[in-house]
């Protein structure tokens, strides 16, 4: 069961940044994406985390949504700090903005996802 979470946790990340890149790459002549792949790491190694930290296969959903906040506000704050030291500008913080409120959303829904796939099995 929790290899299925995992599984399926993994996999729609993984297509949604594929996506997500591509999009960038294409529509906004944007360059810099490192801050977009930071953001896409954490995104999959959070059900990893999850899975260490949580203490049954119940707790690991729970852990999934407290592990990826703080992973957010990771990468938030990393985001804020380059601003405020001159490494981006105001137009690269509001993309990079953007898509990580995008990714939490769709973060969130893929994780409602998944909990009802399996939990219907």
């Amino acid at each position: 069961m929790i290899l299925l979470f995992l599984l399926s946790f993994s996999i729609l990340p993984i297509i949604l940044t594929f996506l997500e890149i591509l999009f960038v790459k294409k529509n906004l002549k944007y360059k810099n994406i490192k801050y977009i792949r930071l953001l896409k790491i954490f995104e999959l190694i959070t059900p990893f985390i999850a899975l260490i930290v949580s203490q049954g296969p119940r707790q690991v959903i729970g852990m999934t949504f407290l592990v990826f906040f703080f992973l957010s506000l990771t990468y938030f704050g990393i985001l804020l700090y380059d601003v405020f030291k001159g490494k981006i500008d105001g137009n690269e913080f509001t993309i990079n903005f953007v898509f990580y409120l995008v990714d939490i959303v769709l973060m969130f829904l893929s994780t409602l996802i998944n909990v009802k796939i399996i939990f219907l099995f």
